[in-house]
């Protein structure tokens, strides 16, 4: 690859090339036919659309959220069949749900109030639908938020919904007609005494529930109702994890009733891996086995990797010259300069944890800082490298939001820049730490700390194998997330720190 000469006459520069954003949102916002960049990798879309599948896995950065934003976009391509939202829980105070908390058994108290905001946000769907709905049943709804003074749309935090459905009952007095008396009188739980068709929100679920059905019955769409941003208040304690399996549980039960009755309807989450396996409850897996779809970008790093697929097809889409190219053509065209002895497209995976964010991060740093070039040059990757390593530095301090504290995320990786070797055995680094104990107050056991760093992708193990004669690794983003620390054998494995973290942590 690396005699591959470039044709000056080939009129490219990096500027011209459109890996676009790190981040879903704002790709899907500020990129115009956004989708003709979208990689279908694993064929996700088909594989999202089957009936039985709702729960979307990845880990921070592989995609999830660009993944939603196709599906709505493609929904969007045909109105009249398709409908989609995306509704963001990103300032939903997980604290703000324990004063709903029911009588259940753990980890089930959250379930009534789940139910009730994602049937709201399905009321709002029903609202905003133009199809041919059934329009008294709109109009009922409709009057109902309205009556009950329930604000639309319903804001991300749900502050407003959450501090109206404390307050007092709420009047059904427009939803009676539709649903008629006999059904209000055997779903809405009421006291004997209540005469005045006023109701707390856990009463009205069957009856909200019941419209919704009787109005989607009446329509032919495929919707899409899907749920993100769930980590951005994450806190790894009993109360969020139960918050979160119930909500699993609302979705499941309300995409298995819709499904049963033909409505063609499907509420989906999305949620980072490492959440999704803290989570535990007695009938858990066999609610989530089978409908899971996970986005995994593979363990390969070499340029036919599905990560140097998906860069080959952005630059293909985002210039004309390239429009026709195939993927080894690109890749020589793009990086026809070997790094440190590595083909460029290896070197650059290497600094990543195989994820689609990190790769175009790199790119980006390099076409924003030469614009003009007209190919990643080895002198830009190592030149940028620094800027690059600063920025996965902190995406790795980001992930480790909620597990432990700031002041013990930053001590944590205090000791491995202070210790500042790239690789090295267990016995070197506790020798170390033994005679700094006072440095590093909120580290009470060493051992724990290399696990948690190991889970973060901060260091990895490496060994050497006689037989290949050859290097191996274990790094937790690698071999679906089944790989532990090994404390216990160290004779012959090394800790290293991970190469993306190099410059930022290490002073070598």
């Amino acid at each position: 690859m690396g005699s591959f000469i470039v044709n000056k006459s080939f009129a490219l520069k990096l500027s011209d090339i459109e890996f676009v954003y790190n981040d879903g949102t704002n790709e899907a916002l500020y990129v115009k036919d956004f989708t003709n960049l979208f990689v279908n990798h694993g064929d996700l879309y088909n594989k999202v659309l089957l009936p039985s599948n709702f729960i979307i896995l990845g880990r921070k950065g592989s995609g999830k959220t660009l993944l939603a934003e196709y599906l709505k976009a493609k929904f969007a391509e045909e109105p009249s069949l398709n409908h989609c939202q995306i509704k963001s829980l990103n300032e939903l105070e997980n604290n703000e749900l324990i004063q709903f908390r029911t009588g259940d058994t753990a980890p089930n108290e959250y379930k009534s109030i789940w139910q009730w905001f994602v049937l709201l946000d399905i009321a709002q769907t029903i609202m905003e639908d133009e199809s041919s709905l059934d329009f008294d049943s709109k109009l009922s709804l409709k009057k109902f938020f309205e009556t009950n003074k329930i604000k639309l749309p319903v804001e991300p935090s749900k502050i407003s919904l959450i501090e109206r459905t404390k307050q007092s009952k709420f009047n059904i007095s427009t939803i009676i007609p539709i649903i008629g008396t006999v059904s209000y009188e055997r779903n809405s739980q009421r006291e004997p005494d209540n005469s005045d068709n006023s109701l707390s929100y856990l009463q009205l679920l069957p009856l909200i529930k019941e419209l919704i059905i009787n109005t989607l019955l009446t329509s032919h769409r495929q919707y899409l109702l899907i749920f993100d941003e769930l980590d951005d208040r994450f806190q790894n304690n009993e109360n969020y994890r139960n918050s979160i399996i119930s909500l699993i549980k609302v979705a499941s039960e309300l995409n298995k009733e819709f499904y049963a009755k033909n409505i063609n309807f499907k509420i989906i989450i999305l949620l980072r891996t490492d959440i999704y396996n803290l989570l535990n409850d007695r009938d858990f897996n066999k609610i989530t086995q089978n409908s899971i779809v996970k986005i995994d970008w593979g363990d390969d790093s070499h340029q036919n990797s599905p990560l140097m697929k998906l860069v080959t097809h952005k630059a293909s889409q985002s210039h004309s010259l390239l429009n026709n190219a195939s993927h080894e053509y690109i890749v020589k065209r793009l990086f026809p300069e070997q790094v440190k002895h590595l083909d460029a497209s290896k070197y650059l995976l290497s600094r990543t944890f195989l994820r689609p964010r990190d790769i175009i991060t790199f790119l980006d740093i390099i076409k924003k800082n030469y614009s003009d070039a007209s190919h990643f040059s080895k002198f830009q990757i190592l030149d940028c490298e620094f800027e690059y390593s600063e920025y996965l530095c902190q995406e790795v301090k980001n992930e480790m939001c909620g597990y432990i504290s700031d002041e013990q995320i930053n001590q944590y990786l205090e000791l491995i820049r202070n210790f500042n070797k790239h690789d090295f055995y267990f016995d070197d680094i506790e020798t170390y730490f033994n005679e700094n104990k006072d440095e590093y107050p909120l580290i009470i056991s060493l051992v724990d700390t290399l696990k948690f760093l190991f889970n973060f992708n901060v260091i990895g193990q490496k060994w050497f194998n006689e037989g290949r004669r050859r290097d191996y690794y274990d790094w937790k983003y690698m071999r679906n997330n089944t790989r532990i620390f090994d404390a216990h054998n160290q004779k012959y494995k090394k800790i290293v720190v991970h190469l993306g973290l190099n410059q930022s942590l290490l002073n070598l």
